[in-house]
């Protein structure tokens, strides 16, 4: 597992399209274990910005785990279909 020690912000849906649907589209056509691990990893991370009280994602989070509240209703579409395709993993 990686160690973030990243002090800025990233966007979440951003992270999740690009960075955590990339992964996981690297391991659906290479089938190579280090794809779903990092995956695994950045998607365990990116849930932390789904504790909120209303169960909207924070819109930002850095990847150490704080984040900041901050919704966006338009993309929630989009993380939601990213998270979904991992349940097939």
């Amino acid at each position: 597992m990686c160690t973030y020690v990243f002090w800025y912000q990233v966007s979440v849906f951003e992270t999740a399209i690009r960075v955590f649907g990339g992964l996981l589209s690297a391991y659906d056509l290479s089938k190579d274990p280090v794809f779903l691990e990092k995956a695994t990893d950045i998607g365990d991370r990116l849930m932390r910005a789904f504790g909120t009280k209303s169960g909207v994602p924070a819109g930002q989070i850095g990847l150490n785990g704080k984040f900041e509240l901050v919704a966006l209703f338009t993309r929630m579409g989009g993380i939601t279909y990213e998270y979904g395709s991992c349940v097939c993993y």
